[in-house]
């Protein structure tokens, strides 16, 4: 398969992980991390940690997104792809546990990161991430 093809390819899925993950935040009772996270990998021990502190403390994603700003892949074989992503995160965070809902954080983050990416028998899976560069706020995304 054609290089070009290989990361439009990957590129889509990238997308696809992340919106599951996104899913994951927004409603942590119904999150399997194993349906975006390689299994046994440190991102999906991290990730499961999170979730399981979303479920216990009720906390939930009610509004916002992960936004994509740039996507590009530098290194992919046909089992693995090393992508470095910048992404804004304006998920806002809602604790529902109480009487009354209670906006935990609603900030603006941006990151530049390294992502990896696997090809298991399930389909691709997201192994790790590292983040490079990041601020409170979309500008290291800027262009």
């Amino acid at each position: 398969m054609d290089d070009d093809v290989r990361r439009t390819l990957l590129d889509v899925e990238f997308r696809s992980l992340l919106g599951r993950r996104l899913d994951c935040v927004r409603a942590p009772l119904r999150c399997d991390p194993s349906q975006f996270a390689l299994e046994g990998s440190e991102y999906h021990d991290e990730v499961s940690r999170l979730v399981a502190g979303r479920r216990r403390d009720g906390i939930v994603a009610t509004a916002g997104d992960l936004e994509i700003r740039s996507l590009s892949f530098d290194s992919l074989t046909e089992t693995s792809a090393r992508a470095e992503v910048c992404l804004v995160d304006s998920v806002v965070l809602v604790d529902v546990s109480g009487d009354v809902d209670v906006i935990l954080d609603d900030s603006i983050r941006g990151e530049v990161s390294m992502w990896t990416m696997h090809a298991t028998e399930q389909g691709w899976r997201i192994g790790s991430k590292e983040v490079e560069e990041w601020s409170m706020d979309e500008t290291v995304c800027e262009v």
